[in-house]
């Protein structure tokens, strides 16, 4: 396993319980990415394997929404790309990640990102005192 540079720490965007019903784009499973695709995207180890990592299901879509669908071969995540603010293709994965973690409670996701410091909770997260501001959402 080759040692990969620490990177700043993404701040969550905490998309919690933020997902739709459906698969409002045409996207064929063949042209779909799979959580081991988007570990390797991000130059992070993939903690998942066999089917549960290698399993297309994730498709991104145009627009700020996410989406699951529940088919016969299995579930079909639709990430929003204008969601991701992020434009370096690292941070794109990883906030996709995040995504299916947090936002689907996705499992291999979840324990693709678990422990490694990649993300941090956001300053306002703890208390509602310390509501969002321009800059508190500025990584120092």
């Amino acid at each position: 396993m080759r040692k990969l540079k620490m990177r700043t720490p993404l701040i969550m965007k905490l998309a919690d319980n933020a997902h739709k019903w459906g698969k409002p784009e045409n996207i064929l499973r063949s042209e779909a990415f799979s959580v081991y695709d988007l570990c390797t995207w991000a130059g992070i180890e993939c903690r998942a394997f066999g089917h549960h990592a290698d399993f297309k299901m994730i498709g991104m879509i145009g627009g700020n929404e996410h989406f699951l669908l529940m088919e016969d071969d299995g579930p079909f995540y639709s990430i929003g790309r204008d969601f991701i603010e992020e434009v370096e293709p690292r941070d794109v994965a990883l906030r996709a990640l995040e995504i299916m973690a947090y936002t689907f409670k996705e499992y291999t996701a979840r324990e693709c990102l678990n422990g490694q410091g990649l993300f941090i909770a956001p300053p306002w997260s703890y208390s509602r005192r310390n509501e969002p501001t321009s800059e508190s959402l500025q990584y120092k």
